[in-house]
């Protein structure tokens, strides 16, 4: 970004507009404390990256994007080699 792009930026933030934009906006706090729970009598299971990556690329309006297809393709590609190679 150059400083000329910068500059343009922070005007626009500081703009009247954008100003009033921000104050309006509702803030989001949490309202309750949330606390990790363990629980000791379960065994730990393995995570499956390739579906963590899905689940967290997957967007409800327009599900995955070309780049996160792409690149689930390219992972799922490397998971039947590595299978394929023992």
């Amino acid at each position: 970004m150059t400083d000329a792009q910068w500059c343009r930026l922070v005007d626009k933030w500081s703009s009247a507009h954008h100003r009033d934009k921000s104050n309006n906006a509702q803030s989001t706090e949490v309202t309750e404390d949330v606390e990790f729970q363990v629980d000791e009598d379960v065994e730990p299971t393995e995570v499956d990256a390739v579906l963590a990556f899905k689940v967290c690329h997957t967007s409800s309006k327009n599900g995955l994007s070309v780049v996160a297809r792409d690149a689930v393709m390219l992972m799922e590609t490397i998971q039947v080699d590595v299978i394929a190679d023992g």
